[in-house]
């Protein structure tokens, strides 16, 4: 017996149980370089989804078969830049600066793959490695917030390689240099592996901004996948094989980097769902002896070399392609199939590009420039199917980059936001018999002001509920309230949803129902309209819209001319509806996100935009209890959605609604600081559509604090107009210059 106890107790501690490491949680590992050297096979390190100014270093890591050593980003973004130190940096002119030793050592290779960042946006002066690039400009030649290199004497106490020189800034005279928010790149790469790496998993995972490579893969590696990862405007290669490694990538996103993928020496990898876009000198370059292939690939090719694939004297370059779009954006360029290279294409479409061979090339069902390559049945890729990786552009980049945060919104300063200012007045003031004020929207039209809202007895959605609406001629000074639906019928209610000019008709779109509460089982939901009759001065019925249906917002047009409307049905299932242009009740339904397919997200009263580029971001409040917004993107007008994925927008799960101004930028309205609920009200800016970089608290009178909830707003003369309910009991209104956003923006 006592013979037994000793083997079981052998056995059993011959097998230590995975762990899962924590860094910046766990004591142990305080850093990412920590959890790498902790990990044993079968253990995973975990990050969180913020940014870490910090790389992964793996310099002989090895996992074990069917025991990797897993590195799990969960959305992380490491990030290769640090801000500029401006008391390192001298001013010679107004705006004008040097800095004789910005990094430890130079060589020409990083500073022919250098860039800085001006206030976010990367600034390469025209320059690229491995590229065509712009010779450096002279220092007074320089304009705002551009730079240059200046190459210095060679030394005599150089090591091999090293350069001196002297870098130069321009930025506005008058600007300080700490408040111009520059940062340089000073890591080499995102992830970078050397020497005899096995056995490792790395996913979920974003590299950008390193003057080098986002992936940066060194040495002979072995059973190593990448799995859902990002390289973004990195100064060379967003993934780069070299020596003898071996790697499988499924799911990868290269934009704005020098080059998309570059494999060489021996390598031999796989690249499966990927999505390219931006890049400039190089999107697939794949040269000397190694054996490569990618699958399921969209290309947006704007580089100056779509397809490069070469390959050695001493042997030949083999890569196999199956189902990839290559697009290309601007003039057509050459894709090239060198000598000494063979390449394999099964169902690919080449497009505005064309192809020159000295190697040996066998097309299967391929397109190029619309032209079969081999029989004529040729059905080239799976264009629809791949158009859906297009969505990565957008989910690649954070939805808020405030300045100082990182992209961390725990570090808010919520105290210190700047505050926008502007005019207040009363819609609708508190109501002894009708308690409820909630759910308003505002419309300018026929040359005034309108805002609509619900109107309760005591709590929202109840049976009487029934919706109201008053009108102004400055937006300041109101009517007082009407109603536009009159009582439902007995054990009904309703819910105010948006005002709606159809051609030339305004309509009030309503949400009627059964019962307490418009979401559950058996409540006769629908969405119905009213037409405002103006010769009578009434608003009639003008029937059903759709069934089972509470939209959010009001219906906009897509660039197909078709209406598209979020809706949610009983069941808080999400979808969008497309049509409304043949009749008011035509709509076909598309599914965004059922209510229980993504553990821990409550889907409620998203928002959806169209971007210039015809892709529609869409915002989802999260009634799980995350306190941040989900995106989701359509890159097919509203017909196909990406999984919505958890952001970094802190929301106080509450109500948000965005807004393209006439100046360009979009405004972002929502409860931003779940710290404090729904006691305050801010206002956010993008230019882009896609990150919003500066934020605002809205100067609301307040004289005891109440909660600010549900904001939809307009813009008239100069003004963005913003509807709120204070305490869900009364409807107010705040007029802000865009005078005064525009201060966000400088």
């Amino acid at each position: 017996m006592k013979a037994s106890i000793i083997i079981l107790i052998t056995l059993l501690g011959g097998t230590a149980p995975a762990r899962d490491i924590r860094v910046g949680i766990d004591k142990d590992a305080p850093t990412i370089h920590h959890g790498i050297k902790l990990a044993q096979p079968g253990d995973i390190i975990h990050l969180e989804p913020k940014i870490y100014r910090d790389y992964a270093g793996f310099y002989g890591k090895k996992g074990a078969p069917g025991k990797p050593v897993t590195l799990d980003g969960h959305g992380a973004t490491l990030e290769g830049s640090d801000p500029i130190d401006p008391t390192k940096w001298t001013e010679i002119a107004p705006g004008l600066f040097k800095n004789d030793a910005l990094l430890p050592r130079l060589d020409d290779a990083i500073t022919g793959r250098w860039f800085f960042l001006v206030d976010g946006k990367m600034q390469l002066m025209n320059r690229t490695s491995k590229g065509k690039s712009a010779p450096y400009k002279k220092p007074e030649e320089l304009g705002v917030n551009e730079w240059t290199f200046i190459k210095g004497p060679p030394r005599a106490d150089a090591k091999p390689l090293q350069t001196f020189g002297t870098f130069y800034l321009k930025i506005a005279p008058g600007v300080k240099l700490a408040d111009a928010n520059i940062c340089y790149p000073v890591r080499s790469a995102g992830v970078q592996f050397s020497g005899d790496n096995a056995h490792l998993v790395i996913k979920n995972l974003t590299a950008t901004h390193p003057y080098n490579d986002g992936f940066n893969i060194h040495g002979d590696c072995r059973d190593c996948v990448f799995e859902n990862i990002r390289a973004i405007e990195c100064g060379d290669d967003g993934i780069s094989a070299h020596e003898s490694a071996q790697y499988r990538v499924d799911g990868f996103v290269s934009i704005g980097n020098s080059t998309g993928i570059c494999d060489t020496g021996t390598a031999q990898t796989s690249y499966a769902n990927v999505f390219m876009a931006r890049n400039i000198a190089f999107d697939l370059y794949f040269l000397d002896e190694g054996r490569y292939a990618i699958k399921n690939a969209l290309v947006l090719s704007s580089a100056q070399n779509p397809l490069m694939v070469t390959g050695r004297a001493t042997g030949d370059c083999r890569m196999r392609m199956e189902n990839v779009l290559i697009r290309r954006l601007v003039e057509p360029r050459v894709a090239t199939v060198a000598q000494r290279a063979v390449l394999e294409a099964r169902n690919c479409t080449f497009e505005n590009l064309d192809v020159k061979i000295s190697g040996a090339v066998t097309w299967t069902s391929c397109l190029i420039n619309g032209r079969s390559m081999s029989d004529a049945n040729a059905k080239g890729a799976d264009v629809t199917e791949l158009m859906k990786l297009a969505a990565a552009d957008v989910v690649s980049k954070p939805l808020l980059m405030l300045p100082g945060t990182d992209g961390d919104p725990g570090r808010i300063d919520h105290t210190s936001l700047p505050v926008l200012q502007g005019t207040a007045a009363i819609v609708c003031p508190f109501d002894e018999q009708w308690k409820l004020q909630l759910h308003n929207y505002l419309l300018h039209h026929d040359g005034k002001f309108w805002c609509m809202w619900s109107h309760g007895p005591v709590v929202e959605d109840v049976p009487t509920q029934h919706v109201s609406y008053a009108t102004s001629e400055d937006g300041l000074k109101w009517s007082a309230p009407k109603s536009i639906t009159g009582p439902p019928a007995a054990g009904r209610a309703y819910i105010a949803r948006s005002f709606w000019v159809r051609d030339g008709e305004l309509l009030a779109l309503v949400a009627s129902y059964k019962g307490k509460g418009a979401f559950g089982v058996d409540k006769d939901l629908r969405l119905v309209a009213y037409a405002w009759d103006k010769t009578a001065a009434v608003w009639k019925s003008k029937g059903r819209v759709f069934e089972d249906a509470i939209n959010n917002f009001t219906p906009q047009r897509l660039s197909s001319s078709d209406w598209m409307m979020t809706r949610r049905d009983a069941g808080f299932n999400v979808s969008m509806l497309v049509g409304g242009v043949k009749s008011l009740d035509d709509w076909r339904v598309f599914p965004v996100v059922e209510r229980k397919s993504i553990a821990g997200f409550s889907p409620d009263e998203p928002v959806w935009w169209q971007q210039p580029d015809h892709t529609i971001i869409g915002l989802i409040r999260d009634n799980g209890g995350s306190s941040r917004l989900y995106r989701t993107v359509s890159t097919d007008l509203g017909q196909t959605w990406s999984t919505p994925m958890k952001t970094n927008y802190p929301n106080s799960t509450s109500k948000v609604f965005s807004l393209l101004t006439s100046r360009g930028y979009r405004v972002l309205i929502s409860n931003a600081n779940p710290a404090v609920g729904r006691r305050e009200l801010h206002l956010a800016v993008s230019e882009d559509g896609v990150t919003f970089v500066r934020m605002a608290r809205l100067g609301i009178p307040s004289d005891k604090p109440s909660t600010l909830q549900y904001p939809h707003a307009i813009e008239h003369d100069g003004h963005l107009f913003i509807a709120f309910s204070r305490n869900k009991n009364i409807t107010e209104v705040l007029k802000v210059p865009l005078d005064e956003a525009e201060r966000l923006r400088r």
